[in-house]
């Protein structure tokens, strides 16, 4: 049984609750890219999950984005990105629940945290396969079960749609409805193929800005200056300090323009955006 109770999620700073159905513009402020990222297509979600701690690179300072990843590997990514890393930290070390996951592995409390939170199909005892590498398939129903109940419009055919499994289908149709997921441009949508680090980090990056979790700030800009901004939160000024003063965002020095604010460790902001 599921222990729902005892996961506890990380508390966001005030956050105005927006459902927000307009274009988005995006702005990178002081964010340092992976070498072998800049001007990738997810050079952008991966810097912003790198700066909430997500996602890491390589010793040598890299982040090869085609690189595959293992089940325990975008567990770990997705558990953190839902706000309970330090529940799986705890975890670890705690009980054997799966075949082939023993205390010593590295994941055992992330992977256990994952199976309260009902992310994972498996069930005690099974194997859960921790160091095999995701499928994209895998990784929709992954992010399905952490969205939560979705009854699509739709459902998008893809050239390879046999490839699908019908217990699938609707988890596909729905993460392509919430924009989860796309095709590739030959219309396929690939549900067997491993998942590369980019398209991981994406996906985790798309639903974390559904959920509302990607933000630590959504307010209305009031005033600012080289050093310091002003946003409504819920009725309350809350003031911030950039992350580099010497950055102007002459996009917001409109009063009432409204914006997602995205904080680094040290409390300065990262990054930002500005719904249009």
């Amino acid at each position: 049984m599921k222990k729902w109770g005892n996961m506890k999620k990380r508390k966001k700073k005030i956050i105005s609750i927006t459902i927000v159905t307009t274009v988005m513009i995006f702005f990178v402020l002081n964010i340092q890219s992976f070498p072998d990222l800049i001007g990738h297509w997810s050079e952008k979600e991966v810097d912003r999950l790198n700066v909430l701690g997500i996602t890491a690179g390589y010793e040598d300072g890299n982040f090869y984005p085609q690189n595959s990843v293992t089940r325990a590997e975008f567990v770990k990514m997705l558990v953190s990105a839902l706000g309970y890393a330090n529940d799986a930290e705890n975890l670890k070390n705690t009980k054997l629940l799966f075949s082939d996951l023993g205390r010593d592995h590295w994941a055992n409390g992330t992977i256990l945290a994952a199976y309260e939170l009902g992310i994972l199909e498996e069930k005690p005892g099974e194997k859960v396969r921790p160091d095999d590498k995701i499928t994209r398939l895998e990784i929709i129903a992954m992010l399905m079960r952490s969205y939560g109940n979705y009854e699509p419009v739709s459902y998008k055919t893809f050239a390879d749609q046999n490839a699908i499994p019908s217990a699938y289908r609707k988890d596909v149709a729905s993460a392509v409805e919430l924009g989860f997921v796309t095709g590739f441009p030959d219309d396929t949508l690939r549900p067997e193929a491993t998942a590369t680090r980019s398209e991981s980090a994406a996906m985790i990056h798309r639903l974390m800005r559904k959920k509302g979790l990607l933000y630590d700030y959504i307010g209305t800009f009031l005033q600012g200056n080289g050093e310091t901004f002003t946003l409504s939160v819920n009725g309350q000024a809350v003031d911030l300090k950039r992350s580099n003063r010497n950055i102007r965002w002459p996009a917001v020095e409109n009063s009432g323009s409204r914006i997602g604010v995205i904080l680094d460790p040290a409390g300065m902001v990262v990054d930002f955006d500005l719904f249009n």
